[in-house]
């Protein structure tokens, strides 16, 4: 991850650290706990936020930009409210 990105995130979140992981010497953002956070901001109850445990980037069976790079497949989401 850039540290644009990080920069970016401190615009929006208080504590943009919280959402960043180190795996050796690369920054990650934690993109499902940024969605959740927003989503908490947004009156939706933490018993209705459930967050992956997949990680896109382990896990062969999702596309992913940071594994495949810019000629990868896309995902999508799917969000219902009830």
């Amino acid at each position: 991850m850039q540290e644009d990105v990080r920069e970016k995130l401190a615009e929006v979140e208080k504590e943009p650290d919280a959402f960043l992981r180190y795996d050796q010497e690369k920054m990650y953002l934690d993109i499902p706990r940024v969605i959740a956070a927003q989503l908490l901001r947004s009156g939706i109850a933490q018993k209705n936020i459930h967050l992956p445990e997949q990680c896109t980037i382990c896990n062969e069976g999702f596309f992913s930009y940071r594994r495949q790079g810019p000629n990868n497949g896309h995902a999508g989401l799917i969000v219902c409210l009830t």
